[in-house]
């Protein structure tokens, strides 16, 4: 820590060893080896404009007259995406309580758009009532578009992540993290 410009008082320093998660294929193991199964009725769905939790008032909701973005109304003003530019500090957080109808398997789509930091990638920590799943997404690499995208999240070959859910409410979580920008 260094003196830069203004007084600063310390309460206490903390150091804690980093959390290490399971990998995807160990998880994917565990389910095999309990039956699980993959969800195959009707989506989940939930927008995300209307979230139910915001770490941050920043984190607002705001118009986007993209038709594929819902709830659209042609001609009116509708606050129907969160996020944006507003959405890039440090552990701002974002959640939502699903509805889950049976226990299985599911994926997990988001619709995005990533327009900040031209050719860059944000990261994103995603959370099942309020654990990591596994590893990698931890910090799950969302690209930079020109347009909106639909994003089931998957690994590096596009093959989709599955997430076990039992059957009630559950909360997902989205917040920003650091993740790989480049090689150290």
């Amino acid at each position: 820590l260094e003196y830069v410009n203004a007084d600063m008082y310390i309460g206490d320093i903390k150091l804690v060893p980093s959390t290490e998660y399971k990998t995807y294929a160990e998880v994917q193991k565990e389910y095999q080896a309990k039956g699980y199964k993959e969800y195959t009725g009707d989506p989940v769905y939930k927008e995300g404009e209307l979230s139910d939790y915001r770490s941050s008032q920043i984190l607002r909701r705001e118009a986007d007259s993209d038709p594929g973005t819902t709830p659209y109304l042609r001609g009116h003003v509708k606050l129907n995406t969160v996020g944006g530019f507003n959405w890039r500090k440090g552990n701002q957080q974002i959640q939502w309580v699903m509805d889950v109808p049976e226990s299985g398997l599911y994926k997990l789509n988001i619709r995005a758009f990533q327009n900040h930091g031209e050719g860059l990638n944000v990261h994103r920590q995603i959370t099942i009532d309020g654990e990591v799943p596994f590893e990698e997404v931890s910090a799950y690499a969302f690209g930079y578009a020109t347009k909106w995208q639909n994003e089931t999240l998957s690994d590096a070959e596009g093959n989709p992540y599955l997430f076990y859910l039992e059957k009630g409410q559950h909360t997902l979580g989205i917040q920003v993290k650091m993740g790989a920008s480049a090689e150290v």
